[in-house]
């Protein structure tokens, strides 16, 4: 049933992987050059791409599409709650790479996270309390078939 809560709490961790995409996750200053981390690359202030972030893009692809593909899995809450916790770990996986460019791919740099360096963990509970809502009806209906 796609009316229950952990939809709800499903379609925010896809609305907030979204948000990436528009916000800087990090503004690096190192040895008097201005850097942006997003989700796509390290660029300095002249347009000039530094490195390249395809592993963090396809990482926040894979769970976006996830959370969406887990909604339309209702009939099947084992399957939904194991996606749940592989769509955790992708998160896990966006901090550590968001992490990995952010501080060791530029020498003695300041780091200034922006607002999609705090993302991750927003998805990160948002995937939690679905997963929780899902096992909640599990527990339920399996209460139920024990009364029949």
């Amino acid at each position: 049933m796609i009316q229950r809560i952990q939809t709800v709490w499903l379609i925010l961790a896809s609305i907030a992987g979204s948000l990436i995409f528009f916000f800087p996750i990090a503004d690096i200053l190192s040895q008097g050059e201005k850097y942006t981390l997003d989700f796509n690359d390290l660029t300095n202030v002249s347009g000039r791409v530094f490195t390249t972030a395809y592993a963090y893009t396809g990482v926040l692809g894979i769970s976006i599409v996830l959370n969406i593909l887990t909604i339309f899995l209702y009939k099947n809450r084992t399957l939904q709650m194991r996606l749940c916790v592989y769509n955790s770990l992708l998160v896990i996986a966006l901090v550590g790479l968001s992490a990995y460019f952010a501080y060791s791919v530029l020498p003695l740099a300041d780091v200034a996270l922006g607002v999609s360096a705090f993302i991750p963990f927003i998805m990160f509970i948002l995937n939690m309390m679905a997963r929780n809502g899902i096992r909640r009806d599990d527990k339920l209906v399996r209460s139920v078939d024990r009364i029949r």
